[in-house]
């Protein structure tokens, strides 16, 4: 089973928007409980299913080893 992603992330980074904008699904600031709360909450009201195949698509598409491996030897 593919579940969605909840991201506790840092204001500095952009995952949590890649995982909205990928509908794959939520970020909260990491520390911020209320929002998080909300964010689980939401979950009782949307496609678990979709949610889940998105994300595992998001994965297999952009943050597999040898994609992220390539990205940094572009870097270097």
């Amino acid at each position: 089973m593919k579940i969605p992603v909840i991201a506790a992330t840092d204001p500095n980074t952009d995952i949590g928007d890649i995982i909205e904008g990928a509908n794959c699904g939520y970020k909260v600031i990491a520390g911020d409980q209320t929002e998080m709360q909300l964010k689980l909450k939401n979950l009782s009201n949307v496609d678990l299913q979709t949610l889940g195949n998105n994300g595992y698509g998001l994965l297999q598409k952009e943050y597999l080893v040898d994609k992220s491996y390539n990205l940094i030897l572009e870097k270097i």
